[in-house]
């Protein structure tokens, strides 16, 4: 990344994937330091739509935030180090959304969100809100349990 030389508060990355084709947008949701949910957002800039997968990339069913992507990708050959490196980003933080893009099988960070879609996103069906949820409650006490021992 560089800063370009007429504004100094203007930050410039430069373009990864195909040329006018943004790649996938990888969201691993993590509560206390562990991922548990992947929300992939499909073509960023056109008809946004997404999938979510758990950990093990079983499409689950419910999306955030979007229509339910026509496209299903593939797992991932480094899921287990796109993982790692979200649950390091992630250590510390109660939760937090880690933004990654996988191209050609190189991790680029993205962002880090801690009030995803500006703490207004939604869950369609609602039983992904629940879900999430228990998730984030069942990590919280596995996490108390942990430092009562």
């Amino acid at each position: 990344m560089a800063l370009c030389q007429d504004r100094a508060d203007v930050a410039c990355r430069p373009c990864i994937g195909r040329p006018g084709v943004p790649p996938h947008d990888l969201k691993v949701f993590c509560f206390h330091g562990k991922a548990h949910l992947i929300n992939v957002i499909q073509d960023r800039f056109g008809e946004v739509r997404s999938n979510s997968f758990d950990v093990n990339w079983n499409l689950l069913p419910f999306v955030f935030n979007k229509k339910r992507g026509t496209e299903i990708p593939d797992r991932p050959d480094n899921l287990h180090e796109l993982l790692r490196i979200a649950e390091k980003l992630a250590h510390g933080f109660e939760y937090v959304s880690v933004g990654l893009y996988n191209v050609d099988g190189r991790i680029y960070f993205g962002e880090m969100t801690f009030t995803t879609a500006n703490g207004n996103g939604r869950f369609n069906p609602h039983s992904g809100d629940v879900m999430v949820g228990r998730l984030w409650q069942q990590s919280e006490a596995a996490l108390s349990i942990s430092e009562k021992v």
